[in-house]
């Protein structure tokens, strides 16, 4: 049976401390996943010289990678004390405190969705009987 082969774009809210919340992606499809993997790199030193070629991270450009394919709403207010819109700018703007709580939800959805997927079909009703 042909399978389907695109991704769904669902998203599901994540409660955060104090009433807050952020909005993430389910699952990421091929070139978000792609794109998240090669976010950190910020050049390659010997790209011609397989055995001498070596990369250079970029730690803030990987999370923040991070921070942008997954999050596409939060409940976050600007200094102003209006909604905050869910910009990459205002992701790099955040203090550190909720970026890593941000961070630590985020690991514990991508390891939720890993399980789901892995998970083994349910039997159909009546079957092996």
């Amino acid at each position: 049976m042909p399978r389907i082969a695109v991704q769904k774009p669902e998203t599901i809210q994540i409660p955060l401390e104090q009433g807050d919340w952020i909005e993430v992606k389910k699952y990421l499809n091929y070139a978000e996943e792609k794109g998240l993997q090669g976010s950190g790199v910020s050049g390659i030193k010997n790209p011609d010289t397989v055995a001498k070629r070596s990369y250079e991270l970029d730690f803030v450009r990987l999370s923040l990678g991070r921070f942008e394919a997954y999050i596409t709403n939060w409940s976050f207010l600007g200094l102003d004390s209006k909604p905050l819109p869910c910009t990459p700018e205002n992701m790099a703007a955040l203090t550190t405190e909720t970026a890593i709580e941000i961070d630590q939800a985020l690991d514990v959805h991508v390891e939720k969705m890993k399980a789901a997927k892995n998970a083994p079909a349910p039997e159909p009703v009546g079957a092996g009987n």
